[in-house]
């Protein structure tokens, strides 16, 4: 299970949906100060393993915008639409509803 939201309501919810023997990535990123209750039980006889990452480095992005200008990644693929700057409350609501939508391209 990967939580990428960043709450804890969120992050517990993906320990309760993780099959025995599964993994939960902790991705989104809480607030400082925030603590969140685990059942041991899960952890040690359901054998979850519990991850936590912190999104990228610097270094990471410099080298993916690196892979990108070179084209060794192809991201145009990952565009599914392209839309006016002046739709971009239709845009949202796409994002927002869609199952199909991935990421759309705001054109000014």
């Amino acid at each position: 299970v990967i939580e990428a939201v960043g709450v804890p309501q969120t992050w517990m919810e993906a320990l309760r949906l993780v099959k025995a023997g599964g993994r939960v990535l902790e991705f989104g990123g809480c607030p400082p100060g925030t603590s969140i209750e685990v059942d041991t039980e899960l952890l040690h006889y359901g054998e979850v393993t519990l991850m936590g990452s912190f999104h990228a480095a610097p270094r990471d992005f410099e080298r993916a915008l690196g892979m990108i200008a070179d084209r060794e990644v192809d991201v145009k693929s990952l565009i599914t639409r392209r839309m006016k700057l002046e739709d971009i409350v239709e845009a949202f609501e796409k994002l927002s509803t869609s199952k199909r939508e991935l990421k759309i391209a705001v054109i000014p």
